[in-house]
Parts: C-alpha cells; sequence; structure tokens
C-alpha cells in the first residue's frame, strides 16, 4: 500500500468501499486528533475517489483543516500544521487543494515545503481555478496541476500531458479532470471541471512510480512523471527549475564574497573560501554534521570546461549544485537524481514574448545602484518596509547576486534589447500576482528603459548613507530612512 494523506475537508470513508482511512481533525490549538469520517461526498472524498480509480493500491490519511462552517476557507497555519502532521506520521504523498493569494504567507509556506521536499516529502496542489499566482502551488517543490479542457476522447481517463512552455503560475501538468466516480444510485456520478480534479491524477501516478521505486527523489519523480506523459517526445524539456527551492545550503566562494547575514530566503549553513575544487574539499563536504541539501559555487571563472569539471567533481556529493560564473547557462548531460543549475541563465522564454501593448498599472519604481554588493539588503529592507503598509512589490533585477533574496534577475543586456518584453512580464506579473508596485534594482544605466519608468533615482550608497536625487531635489540620508522616505511616496488609497 501507497500512503497519501489529503489535507482537505474530511474523506467519507463509506465511498471508498476496503480502502484503509484514517481520519484526523484539527483543533483551535493547530493539534490533530484522530476522528469519524464525514458522512456526505465532498470535495475530499472526490478527490480520494479519484486517485483511487487509478491506483488502487492506496492508503489514505485524511487530515481536516476545514470545518463545514468555514466556506471552504483555512489558514496557512493550519496547512502547515496538516503537512508536518503528514510527514511526521510517514506519509511522503500530501496531496492538498488549499491556496494563498496572500504575500504575506509565502516565505514560511516555502520555507516548511522546501525544508520537507528537500527530506523526502512529495507535494501535489492545483494552480488556481482563477490563473492568480497562489502559494504554495507556484514554489517549484509542489508539482502543480491545471485541468484541460473538456474532450470526449479523455473524459473519465487519466489522460495528463506536461507544460513545457513557460507560464507565470509555473503549472507543471494539466489533466483530465472530469471522471465517473459513482453510478446512477450515487450521489455524484461525474466530477466536474476544475483543476481540483485533475491534480488527483498526477497524484495516482506518483503512487505508482513510487511503488516501482521507493527511493527516487523529487526531482527524479518529476522527471518521471514527463516521461509519462502523453505529449511527451525525446528531449523535451526538463522539469523547469526556477531558483525557488532551496532549503539549507553552503556556499563555496572563489571570489571576494559578500555575506548577506540573515537575508538569504534559505539557511545558509557555512561559507567556505577556496581557490579550486579540491579532493580535501570534496571529503570536507562529506563529514558535515549538519544537513544541508544544496551547494552554491560562486566564481568568477570564464572558461565553460572549467565549470563543468567543477560540476563533475560536485556531482559526487550527492546535493543540489547552484553554479555562478561569468560562463553564460550550460547544459549538463549527466543522469543525476538533484538539481544542476548553472547561472546566469538563458531566457530564451522571455525574448518569444510580445512586446507589451498595455498600460502597467501599478508604479514602476528604477532604482541605479552604484555598489552592487549593496543591491541584496536594500531590496530587504525595502520589500520589508513596503509589507509593512501592506504592500505587495514585486522586484526586478540586473544583479546577479539579488537571486538570494528572491528577486527576478534578468541580465543587463535584456533591459536594452528586450525592455518591451521585460514590461509585459511586469504586467501579467501585476496582475496574476496582485502586486501593488514595481521595484527595479539596475547597476547598469538602461535609458530606454528607464523612460518606462515613474521614478528613476541614481543612487549612491556609502556607508549605508544613501545620496540620490529626485524631483530636481538632491538628499542624503541613513538607508533606513531611505527606506521610509520612498515608502511615503506611496500612501496606498483606501
Amino acid at each position: 500500500m501507497i500512503k497519501v494523506a489529503i489535507i482537505d475537508d474530511g474523506v467519507a470513508k463509506k465511498y471508498l468501499c476496503d480502502t484503509p482511512i484514517k481520519s484526523f481533525k484539527i483543533d483551535q490549538y493547530n493539534n490533530f486528533h484522530e476522528c469519524e469520517s464525514e458522512k456526505e461526498i465532498n470535495h475530499a472524498t472526490q478527490c480520494a475517489l479519484i486517485i483511487k480509480k487509478y491506483f488502487s493500491q492506496v492508503s489514505f490519511t485524511s487530515i481536516k483543516i476545514i470545518s463545514n462552517s468555514d466556506f471552504g476557507l483555512t489558514s496557512s497555519d493550519k496547512l502547515i500544521a496538516g503537512i508536518w502532521f503528514a510527514f511526521n506520521n510517514g506519509v511522503r504523498i500530501i496531496h492538498f487543494s488549499l491556496g494563498s493569494i496572500h504575500f504575506q504567507e509565502r516565505k514560511k509556506l516555502l520555507s516548511c515545503i522546501n525544508f520537507l521536499t528537500a527530506h523526502g516529502a512529495i507535494f501535489i496542489s492545483p494552480s488556481s481555478n482563477t490563473n492568480n499566482i497562489t502559494f504554495p502551488a507556484v514554489f517549484s517543490s509542489v508539482i502543480s496541476v491545471e485541468t484541460l479542457d473538456v474532450d470526449h476522447d479523455i473524459i473519465d481517463t487519466n489522460y495528463y500531458i506536461y507544460n513545457n512552455s513557460y507560464n507565470f503560475t509555473n503549472t507543471d501538468f494539466a489533466a483530465n479532470s472530469v471522471h465517473q466516480i459513482g453510478d446512477l444510485s450515487d450521489d455524484l456520478l461525474f466530477t466536474k471541471q476544475s483543476n481540483s480534479f485533475a491534480a488527483p491524477v498526477i497524484t495516482s501516478y506518483i503512487c505508482n512510480i513510487i511503488k516501482e521505486n521507493p527511493n527516487l527523489t523529487f526531482l527524479q519523480i518529476k522527471q518521471a512523471l514527463i516521461k509519462k506523459a502523453f505529449n511527451y517526445t525525446e528531449g523535451i524539456e526538463s522539469p523547469k527549475q526556477y531558483l525557488d527551492w532551496i532549503s539549507e545550503s553552503i556556499i563555496i566562494t572563489k571570489r571576494r564574497f559578500q555575506n548577506y547575514d540573515n537575508l538569504y530566503y534559505f539557511s545558509m549553513k557555512e561559507i567556505i573560501t577556496i581557490s579550486v575544487i579540491s579532493e580535501t574539499l570534496l571529503e570536507t563536504l562529506s563529514t558535515k554534521k549538519y544537513y544541508y541539501d544544496t551547494i552554491i559555487v560562486e566564481t568568477d571563472e570564464n572558461c565553460e570546461e572549467a565549470v563543468r569539471e567543477d560540476i563533475e567533481k560536485l556531482i559526487s556529493t550527492n546535493k543540489n549544485i547552484v553554479y555562478i560564473s561569468n560562463v553564460k547557462s550550460i547544459t549538463i548531460n549527466v543522469q543525476y537524481p538533484y538539481y544542476i543549475y548553472t547561472l546566469p541563465l538563458s531566457f530564451n522564454w522571455l525574448t518569444s514574448m510580445p512586446p507589451c501593448s498595455f498600460e502597467i498599472d501599478e508604479p514602476l519604481i528604477c532604482i541605479n545602484v552604484d555598489k552592487v554588493t549593496m543591491a541584496a539588503p536594500l531590496i530587504c529592507l525595502l520589500q520589508q518596509q513596503f509589507e509593512n503598509q501592506s504592500y505587495n512589490t514585486l522586484i526586478l533585477s540586473d544583479i546577479l547576486d539579488t537571486f538570494y533574496v528572491q528577486s527576478d534577475y534578468f541580465p543587463p543586456n535584456y533591459y536594452d534589447s528586450y525592455y518591451e518584453q521585460i514590461l509585459y512580464y511586469i504586467g501579467c506579473k501585476d496582475k496574476l500576482g496582485l502586486y501593488d508596485l514595481n521595484l527595479i534594482f539596475l547597476h547598469k544605466p538602461h535609458n530606454t528603459f528607464a523612460k518606462k519608468c515613474d521614478i528613476v533615482l541614481d543612487l549612491d550608497i556609502q556607508d549605508s548613507i544613501c545620496c540620490f536625487s529626485i524631483n530636481n531635489c538632491s538628499y542624503t540620508m541613513d538607508i533606513n530612512v531611505f527606506c521610509n522616505f520612498l515608502t511615503n511616496q506611496f500612501d496606498k488609497e483606501e
């Protein structure tokens, strides 16, 4: 039997015949207690029936965090509690149909999901039916699913395809969602078309994949799903690698390193300064007493062959690898159960976007920074200041190091050659992610792009003192005061 946890409104056992089910519900203190099964067919029961339809050797842990009086609503704290409860009770496959559009909940959900994925959990979630960016479905550590259009040829089948093109909701797969789960004597005969009833199809496939090989990593399971997709062809793009999946990392640097202290979106365990990737280093990495899932290498290397040699050495660690160099994104053709991610990236998906043909409703603030090392701290300070005033801020940058603090990075030349596509990207993401304003941090001036912005600041930072001009007035102030100053330029309308 393969164990699956369904975190939802509770599974009704009577509709699942002899399928083993343990039922739990959450209390006001986010503790869980064993409870009676639900009586009527509901959302969670329909999801369970679809999984069982396509994979019969399953047992369910039903985790109820939505009560009948909650109108389908719950909190991120309850979802996190449910996730931990499932994992601590030995359930690796965790299925939920819950998501949040509230940006304040992103960080804690991302931290929880990334940590448990690194320790073997597999998360499946439908994307938003409204096409909004929702958490945690948008995370790379979650396998996200949307419905296919109704087609009589695929109704009541486990048909699905891989979504190998860029999409703002980071949806991995699209599956049939119309399934016969009862007969004429039952309350419900077919499920309706919905992302919620597409996701269980993928969960059933994951059960089968794990049954065949229980030791596969998250990335290997994603790759197996791609190969089973009905649109799979040899050479199809591998799983999309958005750099949001790091949980705990060691940073190896071959250059002068800027320590961003507690600003990383992940847990930074240690910084090791070296000149070469040696056998001694590899031995040191293998004997660390603490857990880490990712090795980040920083170097000014310009030789592609040297980058390949370093990565080939690091493969022996069986860790995710992020390699930052001056070499453009390269492909490492090896069978490896973890991520290998070379920076800077190729952004072919951006160049294929159309030019922006609509007005961007939210403010565009361009900040030209003279010191690359100040960009990440400034981003964090500004983002926090805006968040304190309930602003959801989209951050873009041409400074590679800012990926540490979750900015959307595009190479400097893109702000000249593809500025219309970047504006299209910003406009779409603003709408789908419900952003309130846009901050663009640039190290090199891009005059054409700057003309499209509402405010352009040339910022000079010396020892935490900011010097800048705005509206023909010059200012000098502490960096924290500057953050407050900029925040106050946008009083949110009630």
